[in-house]
């Protein structure tokens, strides 16, 4: 008579490599999806530095250009495109205090970025560097300076920076 053994088989059945890998496919999947909030977060934290250095920007030409500062020549809304003017950069330009300030808010509005393709930016330096950004500029009564920069990101939502100072 011939007597059957039993072998122990030692290894993985299919079940648990199937339970393996599903196990692992979530966690890639999570690990996909918490990559792409890194790369939007960190698109809008690029983006909120480029918006706080143009409003820090034209508050240093408004300190450099006080008389006007100090009359609201530089205040500007929202939707107002830049106008033209003097171009008061290079060796032959002599422009008035107010001239200098139409120029410094047409450079900042044109690096904003929603007038980027104005002709009057196309004519003129434009480093446009928020999607379809905006700048408001407005003397409070208490005599500070409000500086307000918007865009709008890709997915529609609207974000803004503002600065307050005193001249």
């Amino acid at each position: 008579m011939k007597t059957l053994s039993v072998k122990l088989v030692k290894g993985f059945s299919l079940v648990e490599v199937l339970v393996a890998l599903v196990v692992l496919t979530i966690g890639l999947l999570g690990m996909a999806g918490l990559q792409g909030y890194s790369i939007t977060g960190s698109y809008n934290a690029h983006l909120r530095t480029q918006a706080t250095a143009l409003a820090q920007g034209i508050i240093d030409r408004m300190r450099a250009n006080p008389a006007e500062a100090r009359v609201n020549t530089y205040d500007v809304n929202f939707g107002v495109a830049p106008a033209s003017g003097t171009d008061c950069i290079g060796t032959s330009a002599n422009c008035t205090t107010a001239q200098l300030a139409n120029y410094d808010l047409r450079e900042w509005k044109c690096n904003l970025g929603a007038y980027a393709n104005d002709a009057i930016c196309n004519a003129f330096v434009s480093q446009s560097t928020l999607p379809s950004g905006d700048g408001q500029i407005e003397r409070q009564a208490n005599g500070q300076i409000e500086v307000t920069v918007q865009w709008t990101d890709t997915s529609g939502d609207v974000h803004e920076v503002m600065l307050t100072t005193s001249l």
